[in-house]
């Protein structure tokens, strides 16, 4: 509010100074000569300072005021105007009642200027008030002083005038102010969507990306050049298509370009459309959102959009999708099975996972009858290991199986294993 209000505040102290300097020449001859020189003195002293004080104090203000800067200059501000307005208000009080009509009408246009400057106080309505009311009031003293019907007839006409220019400045002061306060809050927001936006692109893996009207990148240009193992500098200027045409992944069929490119040139909003790129570090997914961007005319200005890095979880799928109709426990998890309930319940964790997808679970490395005994009681359905067998060659693995099947003692149909032997 005071940075606005001291934009004007320094071509109207000029203004004044100028008027009262032209009056003492006026009435040089007329009135008193002294009066004359002290009412020009002040004006021009007060204004003269206000003309100082301005650039100064919107420096303070341009800086990033503290709250005691900020009173400060409200204080000076207020104090000039008040002191200017003093000063002006004794030119009517003293010139009116000894003057004749053709001069009184220079002070009354005079007075009127005065009066008018409410409207230049921006939106500190107070300002208006220490500067114009004493000038009303001085007016009404050297209308007091008139003949009466003139001086009554006047009189009534300034209050009508001062009373319009008080109610018309008050409500633009009252526009001003919430103009100004609306500028605050949108700055304030955009300074919190910023810091939000900035902490947004540092604390997850996706980015923010924005193409012109021709489809050339905005910046930043840092989390898609690091996607893409290149130095930001390389993607300045150019546009979306070409990037994406450059790294594009041909070697895997579709790569998903072609739809992002189709809804960009039709100005269409698009929702997780994925690309699949060639990268220094190998391929990558990228999931791409945007929508056109139109200013308040409706005139297209570019798109706008999110990008995120999808290459683990589309590597997690394609492994899960990788067909299998087996599962296997690896030796870490029998090695010491006994006396180990954590070892025991991992692996009666991957039986009962196996049985729900109607899979088979082997075993290796069973070493003892102990950690066979165990696996049985949690129902793996094949094993291998040295208990049955090293390695042997496969013209002796008929006649190993055969004694293996004469020397077993029968189990029950729940709890049978085969066993798997090495053949090499």
């Amino acid at each position: 509010m005071l940075g606005e209000t001291l934009q004007l505040g320094r071509y109207s102290a000029f203004t004044q100074a100028t008027v009262a300097l032209s009056l003492a020449a006026i009435f040089w001859d007329i009135a008193a000569k002294t009066y004359l020189a002290v009412l020009a003195a002040a004006v021009t002293t007060l204004c003269g300072a206000a003309i100082v004080a301005t650039p100064r104090y919107r420096g303070v203000i341009g800086g990033g005021a503290s709250c005691p800067s900020t009173r400060g200059a409200f204080r000076v501000l207020h104090l000039l105007a008040f002191g200017r307005g003093l000063a002006w208000a004794t030119m009517p009080a003293v010139l009116l009642p000894t003057l004749d009509n053709a001069y009184r009408v220079v002070v009354g246009a005079v007075c009127a200027a005065l009066i008018s400057h409410a409207y230049v106080a921006g939106p500190v309505f107070s300002l208006a008030l220490l500067a114009v009311v004493p000038v009303v009031a001085g007016i009404f003293i050297g209308l007091a002083g008139c003949e009466g019907p003139v001086g009554h007839s006047v009189a009534l006409l300034l209050t009508l005038y001062a009373t319009f220019v008080f109610v018309s400045a008050r409500r633009l002061c009252g526009h001003a102010y919430q103009r100004i306060r609306n500028r605050v809050v949108v700055q304030a927001q955009s300074e919190t969507i910023e810091l939000l936006l900035k902490d947004f692109a540092e604390g997850t893996s996706d980015w923010l990306w924005e193409i012109d009207t021709v489809g050339r990148l905005r910046p930043s240009l840092e989390p898609i050049a690091g996607l893409l193992g290149v130095d930001p500098v390389a993607l300045r200027h150019r546009t979306l298509q070409a990037v994406l045409r450059d790294f594009a992944d041909e070697a895997g069929g579709a790569t998903g370009i072609d739809a992002v490119l189709t809804a960009i040139a039709a100005r269409s909003p698009f929702r997780d459309h994925t690309v699949r790129l060639r990268t220094r570090d190998g391929r990558r997914w990228l999931t791409l959102n945007g929508r056109p961007v139109f200013d308040a005319l409706g005139t297209f200005v570019g798109y706008r959009g999110v990008g995120s890095d999808v290459t683990a979880s589309r590597e997690a799928q394609a492994r899960i999708a990788f067909p299998f109709d087996k599962v296997k426990v690896d030796r870490s998890f029998v090695r010491d099975l006994q006396g180990r309930p954590e070892k025991v319940a991992v692996v009666e964790a991957i039986a009962r996972m196996a049985r729900a997808l109607s899979m088979n679970v082997t075993v290796e490395g069973v070493e003892t009858q102990a950690q066979l005994d165990v696996l049985r009681a949690k129902r793996c359905d094949v094993a291998q290991g040295f208990l049955y067998s090293p390695a042997r060659p496969a013209s002796e693995v008929m006649a190993l199986i055969d004694r293996i099947e004469a020397t077993s003692s029968p189990v029950p149909d729940q709890a049978r294993m085969r066993t798997a032997l090495a053949i090499v």
